[in-house]
């Protein structure tokens, strides 16, 4: 009977129950297996930002594919492993201090001080800062802890998402050429075509915003660096993580960023505020320039995605929202829209055209 219900139609109409069907199992692996899951997407992400390098070295040095994937993974987890050597140490050491200078900072009312000339101001800051007290010291004792408890987690994850991308990025071109045998014959091209344009899609999407977190959290710790700031280091890589996060990550970035500022007075608050006006304008001019031509995503539902997601897969959630937002928007232009229109599915083509 299932078998029935999927094979009814057009090649377009199976093609996108198929699609579904696969795309339901997928996501219930991460109610049965989360970290299972977690790997695998993180696995394909890094992934989806080595194949592009794959393709340059190919293209601009003429390597073979093989050599070409060799030198992409080598420089990918070497750049890598050295950031964490590097900067591991002292952004453990950052975190701690960063704790207790906030919990003194609080206890303290240290704004209070650096505001005395501005009573409206220092009335206004005191009220906010008393409300975000106990959450904002919560979530940096909770992370600093459960950093250091996951440990051996977060090797185990490391490990696993290392293999599986060396692997996956060996077998990605066979991977591509064979993954339509999953569909019937008489829907793959349909799917092919849905399959292709998802993979260019969020492959563009990951790098873009791979690139532009990167460029973030150097940004600002330079800056920070620069204007004496003693856990520049560690704001800076917690700026690249949370830019991860579309929008909702940038909130997540400036907390810490004005805290810090108030701590050291007026001036501080305005110097970094206007930073981080500088660099998330830039950061959004070269996201927009890197994502000309593909899908852009309505901001609100950005957000919106990004909250339910996180309640749906946890942490994991947050990262995945808008590739999951980029697949449904193309799986609505494919196959739901056209349906919608009221224009026969398998007679229309992917720009919402009939033949």
């Amino acid at each position: 009977m299932m078998n029935n219900f999927l094979m009814q139609g057009g090649p377009k109409k199976i093609a996108a129950r198929f699609i579904l069907l696969y795309g339901l199992i997928f996501l219930l692996l991460s109610f049965i297996y989360p970290d299972v899951f977690t790997i695998i997407v993180s696995t394909m992400a890094i992934v989806l930002i080595i194949d592009p390098i794959v393709e340059v070295l190919m293209k601009l040095r003429g390597m073979v594919r093989m050599f070409a994937i060799i030198m992409a993974l080598l420089i990918f987890f070497l750049s890598i492993l050295s950031l964490i050597v590097l900067l591991a140490p002292s952004v453990i050491e950052q975190a701690g201090n960063f704790y207790n200078f906030m919990v003194n900072f609080f206890e303290n009312k240290q704004w209070e001080g650096y505001f005395s000339k501005y009573p409206d101001i220092q009335k206004s800051v005191s009220d906010i800062l008393i409300k975000i007290q106990p959450k904002f010291l919560d979530f940096v004792a909770n992370a600093i802890s459960n950093i250091t408890k996951m440990t051996p987690q977060i090797i185990s994850f490391l490990f696993y998402v290392i293999l599986g991308s060396i692997y996956l990025a060996f077998y990605f071109p066979e991977f591509k050429r064979k993954i339509g045998i999953i569909f019937p014959r008489i829907a793959r091209r349909e799917a092919l075509d849905f399959l292709r344009e998802t993979y260019l899609q969020l492959r563009q999407f990951v790098i873009s915003l791979f690139l532009v977190a990167l460029i973030v959290g150097i940004s600002f710790g330079v800056f920070l660096l620069f204007i004496g700031v003693k856990y520049s280091l560690l704001l800076g890589v917690w700026a690249a993580i949370t830019n991860l996060i579309p929008i909702v990550g940038v909130v997540l970035e400036i907390i810490p960023l004005l805290l810090t500022g108030v701590s050291m007075g007026l001036k501080a608050v305005v110097t970094i505020a206007i930073a981080v006006a500088v660099v998330h304008t830039t950061a959004f001019v070269i996201f927009l320039k890197l994502m000309k031509g593909y899908i852009k995503i309505n901001p609100v539902v950005m957000i919106f995605m990004i909250l339910l997601s996180t309640q749906i897969f946890g942490m994991i959630g947050a990262f995945i929202a808008v590739p999951l937002t980029i697949v449904i928007r193309l799986y609505w232009q494919y196959f739901i829209y056209p349906w919608l229109e009221g224009k026969k599915l398998d007679k229309v083509e992917k720009n919402g055209e009939e033949k």
